[in-house]
């Protein structure tokens, strides 16, 4: 009898795999999406402003990893970064890099 009744709740539940399926891929992308979330609020990260510019230009730039892995009471040092392209191929035209 067991035997039967687990047989029938596999056969009607087949009917539902794709729906199952896809519901645990968008659980499975918002629990991403959380995670990044709350660890982006934990270190206090900040979402990039692009513009539309070749200048590059990063204020207070941090590497997480690497940040993460310092020895304790080691502070990181944040960077700032400006970057013109231009000024990178007057460089490579010039020194041939």
């Amino acid at each position: 009898m067991e035997t039967r009744l687990y047989n029938e709740l596999i056969q009607t539940l087949t009917t539902f795999i794709s729906p199952i399926q896809a519901n645990a891929s968008y659980i499975a992308r918002l629990d991403c999406l959380f995670s990044f979330s709350t660890i982006a609020r934990e270190n206090k990260y900040v979402r990039p402003l692009l513009e539309d510019s070749d200048v590059l230009e990063i204020k207070q730039d941090r590497h997480p990893v690497i940040e993460k892995q310092l020895p304790v009471g080691d502070k990181y040092i944040a960077n700032d970064v400006l970057y013109y392209p231009a000024d990178h191929y007057h460089y490579r035209a010039q020194y041939g890099r």
